[in-house]
């Protein structure tokens, strides 16, 4: 069954039920009920055709985290097209990629993202401005999806230095959501947040399941999914009993408190997915959380493809066992099945197999390929898995340049691609350092032309007008030559860490004041460079997304005012210094930070 029929049976069963809640409502209402949101999806679906919207088209949706969305992704899948989310925080270059590629028809928008997708030349329809008049069309609507049809189209990071869309169809959305609704399990009485992306797959998960169960939503806001004690507030304002998240993430909700309990008696569960589950988290999580599972699937099998409930006993971190209507084999280079206990590639077969890549039947047909042991296609997923005796299946790791860096899943050819375009830049490569189990960096070492040069600022601006900021290196490191093996490839073990590199520079203007020495001292602690400067930048220093989040709460601790990540992109240590003690009514001259503080904070994080 098509997932708008999915949704339309809870309306009719649930109707005066709140199906959505919203941090950050614009102009309809702060929540909906189910009844609410099926005809308010009707009458969008009824505009939509009337703007010439056909069952097959590609729509994109480019939107803040609030009820339009939301209205909007149903509007899009009852009128039989397809939607194509167009994360404004993306480059330019990569959103007009996307919507050629995928000859979107139409782009659903907020006033909000006007500037973000200026360099859309399709037609747009802007949501928020047009809604009194979208209230005047009938709430009279009837599905035109269809099972076969795509729901979705997802833009993966693609080795070829292009993103691919994943093309995943109806039957696949429905077949995943019914088996989740099994296991791991969701009721009419569990209530989720939702903290993901509409541009990463989970987000289906988080949005559809509590609608076609009868349960409900809450949609954090852009600033909440920033601030972990926001995200805390969240869940125990709203007795929040399900949370989806990345390691990652909950590393980091755990480190600011979060103790896995809501207000009321539901079991609270944490689903844990999107890149390697380590046993010490699972261990912490499994402490203050009444059910733990391990997510595990590629986007090409739609979202989860197994899960794994950790047992309190046992430190075991598995993959499980597929979901409904899903195939595992562990085949050799042969392509022949193994035994268990024996390692080999994963390929997935059944419902949840994607359609393939949108355009691109040469990479179709590299990954789908003919299923030898039944029906249909397998998905060659590239991952390094075994069965164990009892049939559940263990993840190793990759067997190709795809990584996975704080959930994102990012091909590292793609970045080097982007970099070699770039008429200076003879060669590059790009690794992973994990520093920490909470800090894991991207590092870009190039090669320069004979004769040129090239800041890193330049590089810096190249990259951001090709990748969104999650694939953009911590470090751009120029080296004269790539260190070889005997056989001629790249070593990447000589490679020099980049935290020499920074450390060692000559142009160093130290900080003066009290309020520049104590963000110099928390910068260092978290990013292990020694020495910082006035002028130096965060995010140059080897600083992202989660680090920015634990550094704006330790300052935020010290000064008793609030730094957002902004602050921490656009400002030097200088400016961030000057804005802290603007805002600071007393005296801060006193104070100071000890070492032995710092070290306990640093050392609880590494714990988790």
């Amino acid at each position: 069954m098509p997932l708008p029929e999915l949704v339309s049976l809870q309306a009719r069963k649930n109707g005066d039920k709140v199906a959505a809640h919203f941090s950050k409502a614009s102009l309809v209402k702060k929540e909906l009920t189910f009844s609410e949101l099926d005809l308010f999806s009707n009458k969008l679906a009824n505009v939509l055709v009337e703007q010439g919207v056909k069952p097959g088209d590609f729509v994109g949706i480019c939107m803040q985290r609030n009820e339009f969305m939301l209205i909007s992704l149903l509007a899009i899948l009852k009128s039989g097209a397809a939607y194509v989310p167009m994360d404004p925080a993306y480059p330019s270059e990569r959103l007009s990629y996307m919507a050629h590629t995928a000859d979107i028809q139409l782009l659903l928008m907020t006033s909000s993202e006007r500037e973000a997708i200026n360099s859309f030349e399709g037609r747009k329809y802007c949501v928020d401005s047009q809604w009194e008049n979208i209230s005047n069309y009938s709430d009279d609507f009837v599905s035109l999806a269809v099972d076969e049809a795509i729901a979705y189209i997802i833009f993966t990071s693609g080795s070829t230095g292009k993103p691919k869309g994943v093309e995943i169809p109806h039957r696949a959305v429905s077949n995943f959501l019914l088996s989740m609704a099994k296991r791991p399990g969701f009721t009419e009485k569990d209530r989720i947040l939702a903290l993901t992306t509409l541009s990463f797959d989970i987000a289906a998960l988080e949005i559809y399941l509590p609608l076609i169960c009868g349960g409900t939503v809450v949609l954090a806001s852009q600033e909440e999914l920033s601030d972990a004690v926001l995200l805390q507030q969240l869940i125990q304002q709203h007795n929040i009993n399900v949370v989806q998240a990345t390691p990652s993430t909950w590393r980091n909700l755990l480190n600011f408190g979060f103790n896995g309990s809501s207000s009321d008696s539901s079991v609270f569960k944490a689903l844990c997915g999107g890149e390697k589950l380590t046993t010490d988290l699972a261990q912490s999580l499994n402490a203050c959380c009444d059910e733990v599972w391990n997510m595990y699937g590629p986007t090409e099998t739609t979202v989860w493809s197994s899960c794994y409930r950790l047992p309190k006993d046992d430190d075991s971190v598995l993959i499980g066992k597929p979901i409904d209507e899903t195939q595992f084999f562990v085949l050799d280079q042969k392509g022949e099945k193994v035994k268990a206990g024996v390692k080999g590639e994963l390929y997935i077969g059944g419902k949840g197999v994607a359609q393939g890549y949108l355009n691109r039947k040469d990479l179709t047909s590299e990954r789908f390929v003919p299923n030898p042991f039944g029906m249909g296609v397998l998905y060659r997923t590239g991952d390094v898995v075994e069965e164990t005796i009892s049939g559940e299946f263990k993840y190793h790791c990759r067997m190709d340049d795809q990584v996975k860096v704080r959930g994102f899943r990012i091909e590292l050819g793609e970045i080097e691609s982007v970099l070699m375009s770039h008429e200076m830049i003879d060669q590059a490569i790009v690794v992973v350092k994990n520093y920490s189990d909470m800090d894991q960096r991207l590092i870009a070492y190039v090669l320069l032309m004979p004769g040129k040069s090239l800041t890193n600022g330049d590089m810096r601006k190249h990259l951001r007008d090709y990748l969104p900021d999650y694939m953009s290196p911590q470090f751009l490191v120029e080296i004269e030559s790539l260190p070889l093996t005997p056989n001629g490839k790249v070593d990447r073990n000589a490679l020099p860490d980049p935290l020499e590199t920074v450390n060692v520079i000559d142009s160093h203007c130290p900080p003066e004041t009290s309020t520049q020495k104590s963000i110099a001292e928390i910068w260092s602690r978290h990013l292990g460079v020694e020495r910082i400067g006035l002028t130096d930048h965060f995010f140059d220093l080897g600083g992202h997304s989660l680090l920015a989040m634990i550094v704006s709460k330790d300052i935020e601790l010290l000064y008793k005012n609030s730094i957002q990540t902004i602050d921490l992109l656009s400002h030097s240590l200088e400016q961030l210094a000057e804005k802290i003690d603007r805002e600071q009514p007393a005296s801060i001259e006193e104070k100071s930070i000890s070492k032995g503080w710092f070290r306990s904070l640093t050392n609880k994080f590494m714990e988790l």
